[in-house]
């Protein structure tokens, strides 16, 4: 009998989940588990561990909970988390230290997915390293092209977005599906995006961060594709990423490899 792996992915924020959901859809053909209480009696009890619960002498019942997305194969069950971008690490410990092997099923991988949209690629995977090796002792302390996954206990991975080694985040990749998937419907939403210029966000209040742009752009070609309905719905739905996406947009294709190799 063969026995089950249970990988984790670790991601910043909502988009790169559903990003990570649709891969593991498409390529890895896995089942995603839509309800908690649908659990079958073998359900992983370690992925019990990440779903959140409301805090309410914090008296934030609304908050929007980061809940793992959960995906089930044959012989392979993967949930992917997102930390809540800065507070990542601290979540991240929270979970994974002191998991009772008596009482957990083991982890076979962890793999990380994040941005280096304010530091260079060298400093982020610098930074995680040294933030986490008291719980992953094998996390990478230096990347390449693709992604370093290194072997032990716990098969540890970092992949930093966009290609492991310019500045960008998510939706620089995104960026490059749309235009390849959605052709002149991108370019219409690039050219309303580029109609705004820095004096008709000023006059509303409006200051762009770094790589604020791509996500505008993005999000108005969304509005279209699924009116009323967030990035997040149209990301794990539309053709952002496809066969002919991951085929034409290197970056992605090595995003989409990075993860097959984890749960090798």
């Amino acid at each position: 009998m063969v026995s089950r792996k249970f990988v984790l992915i670790v991601v910043e924020g909502n988009h790169d989940q559903a990003c990570v959901q649709r891969i593991l859809r498409k390529k890895l053909r896995l089942s995603e588990v839509k309800n908690f209480d649908d659990m079958k009696p073998d359900f992983p009890k370690i992925w019990r561990k990440f779903a959140p619960e409301y805090r309410q002498g914090e008296g934030r019942l609304h908050t929007r909970l980061n809940m793992p997305a959960i995906f089930e194969g044959s012989n392979l069950s993967v949930a992917v988390y997102w930390g809540e971008g800065s507070n990542l690490v601290r979540n991240l410990k929270l979970r994974i230290k002191d998991l009772d092997p008596e009482e957990y099923e083991p982890l076979y991988a962890v793999g990380m997915i994040v941005d280096s949209d304010k530091q260079s690629v060298s400093q982020i995977v610098s930074y995680y390293h040294e933030k986490l090796k008291n719980i992953l002792p094998n996390l990478p302390n230096q990347t390449a092209k693709g992604g370093i996954i290194a072997d032990g206990e716990i098969r540890s991975g970092i992949y930093i977005l966009p290609d492991n080694e310019s500045q960008g985040v998510l939706d620089t990749i995104l960026c490059k599906c749309g235009k390849f998937a959605y052709g002149d419907y991108w370019d219409r939403a690039v050219d309303y995006i580029s109609s705004f210029q820095q004096e008709d966000r000023s006059r509303i209040g409006v200051k762009w961060k770094p790589f604020d742009r791509e996500k505008a752009t993005i999000a108005a070609l969304v509005s279209i594709l699924k009116p009323g309905k967030s990035n997040t719905v149209s990301l794990a739905d539309d053709d952002w990423i496809s066969e002919d996406t991951i085929a034409q947009v290197p970056e992605l294709q090595s995003l989409v490899d990075f993860i097959e190799r984890l749960c090798q």
